[in-house]
């Protein structure tokens, strides 16, 4: 039996990041206690820059982006902030969304499955993503059961699941095969062939 495996990685939906931003951008402007302080926040090339004319007042923009990532699903563990510093007559921060696995936390990973997870399971680092494999599919399961109970520094998710489900309406019953018009491959789902007797083809016809 071909092994069954997945992979474990750390990835940010970038449009559900812009959308985000472009929430927080819209309260930000239009709230009163934004008015007259220089509030503002944007993308930065690769990084996402929050000012404000006090350090208070950016901080405040940066809880109104948090609270916007959090409501489009990205985990604050995917973001990470630096310190308010002064910049001229304003304060800056400046923070950045986190994608892959770095080598310390698949380290990490690795050592609580070799530990903690069935001895069937394999993992593999692969760049800043993991593999896992396993001839069993329910020791796969366990090990994601396992990794989402603890506490990592990071967000992860599962992807490129490969033998842990059956297909979605999957049979091996065969098909039989059907010789006549052309038909849409969804009318086929529901397409029955019935035994050709004289009284079928006179309703038929």
């Amino acid at each position: 039996m071909a092994d069954s495996s997945f992979d474990i990685v750390s990835k940010v939906d970038k449009m559900e990041a812009d959308n985000a931003l472009n929430q927080a951008i819209k309260e930000v402007e239009q709230r009163y206690d934004f008015k007259g302080v220089g509030a503002s926040i944007a993308w930065s090339g690769e990084k996402i820059l929050m000012k404000a004319s006090s350090e208070e007042r950016v901080k405040a923009v940066l809880d109104v982006f948090q609270s916007k990532l959090v409501k489009r699903g990205i985990s604050l563990k995917s973001f990470v902030d630096g310190d308010p510093y002064p910049s001229g007559k304003e304060y800056r921060i400046e923070g950045e969304l986190k994608n892959g696995i770095d080598q310390e936390q698949a380290k990490k990973i690795s050592k609580i499955i070799r530990e903690e997870g069935p001895k069937s399971v394999k993992s593999q680092i692969q760049g800043d993503e993991l593999r896992v494999q396993s001839k069993s599919r329910d020791d796969l399961q366990e090990v994601m059961a396992l990794l989402k109970s603890k506490d990592l520094d990071i967000d992860i998710q599962f992807g490129n699941v490969v033998g842990l489900q059956p297909v979605e309406n999957e049979t091996t019953e065969e098909v039989p095969s059907y010789v006549g018009p052309a038909v849409d491959l969804v009318d086929l789902k529901n397409f029955v062939i019935y035994p050709l007797t004289a009284r079928n083809i006179d309703e038929a016809y």
